[in-house]
Parts: C-alpha cells; structure tokens; sequence
C-alpha cells in the first residue's frame, strides 16, 4: 500500500507506474494523477504537440513506412476490416450530413455549417 502524493488517497502498489530512480521502485503519484496530468497537459499543448509529431513523421519518415508496409502486409485482414468499417462509417456520416442539409431551410447560418463540417470531419457535437 502507498499513499499517492497527489490526490493522497492509499492505493496497491499496482496503481503506481515503475520509477527506478525510486527506494521503492514506484512513482509518487498514481497512474489515475498521472493520467489527468497528461489530458491536461495534451489540452494546453495541442499545437505543439502537433509540430513535434510532424516533426518526428518527417525525420523518420522512411523508417515509419517501413514500418507501416510491414505492418499492413502481416495484418491484411485486420487493416481490411479497419478499411471496411472506416468507410463504411464514413459514408454514413456523408449521408446523415446531406440529410440534415435537406432538411435545413439556412444553410447560410455559421452555425448550421460549422456543424455538419465538424460531423463529416469525425466530430459529432450536438448542434446548438
């Protein structure tokens, strides 16, 4: 058992991450603290978290599609299915965003447009 320093509540050992830099061998704060630090810390870093990975995709890039290549060709049928159910989801999505548009008497308003861009664009927000 171990106090996590964060949210103080006494945990198994289980629930912390390895350090060994440690006496223990464990982090001080829990894997649940650690996890609300990283949300946090991808929410306030988005655009630089956005250069970083171009940047890793773009000095790795031959290794990466190697990689990929490789991947794909082991995991055929799994990369299939992935590509199936993908546009499948897709076309859907295309179909219920003309419905709505149909459907709209302003279609000029921003926000109607924002909306179905954001639900053929893989975000499903409620409209408001």
């Amino acid at each position: 058992m171990k106090i996590c320093t964060v949210c103080k509540v006494e945990k198994d050992g289980v629930n912390f991450n390895k350090d060994t830099r440690k006496m223990d061998g464990l982090r001080s704060s829990c894997r649940d603290c650690d996890a609300i630090k990283g949300k946090i810390y991808r929410s306030n870093n988005v655009e630089k978290l956005k250069i970083d990975h171009a940047n890793y995709e773009r000095k790795n890039r031959s290794k990466l599609t190697a990689y990929r290549s490789k991947y794909r060709a082991e995991n055929a049928e799994k990369v299939k299915e992935q590509d199936k159910r993908y546009k499948r989801t897709r076309k859907e999505k295309e179909m219920l965003s003309e419905k709505i548009l149909l459907s709209c008497q302003d279609v000029t308003d921003p926000k109607i447009v924002a909306w179905l861009n954001s639900i053929v664009n893989n975000n499903v927000p409620t409209p408001k």
